[in-house]
């Protein structure tokens, strides 16, 4: 299926997963719970939560870390 209509996969974050939550919060440099704030706040589409957090996505980020 096409990431952009199951919103899930690397366009978007999925709080509700526990692996996939920990795994952004920690290339984002921030808290689960702040990442879970920020996803209430602005919506799952990674680019727009990190745009509201001011980060950038680290050069070896993957998703299967």
């Amino acid at each position: 299926m096409d990431a952009s209509k199951t919103k899930s996969g690397p366009a978007f974050i999925d709080t509700l997963d526990r692996k996939t939550r920990r795994n952004w919060a920690d290339q984002l440099g921030v808290t689960e719970e702040r990442l879970r704030r920020s996803v209430r706040i602005v919506g799952p589409r990674a680019s727009t939560v990190m745009a509201y957090l001011g980060k950038k996505l680290s050069q070896d980020f993957s998703l299967q870390a």
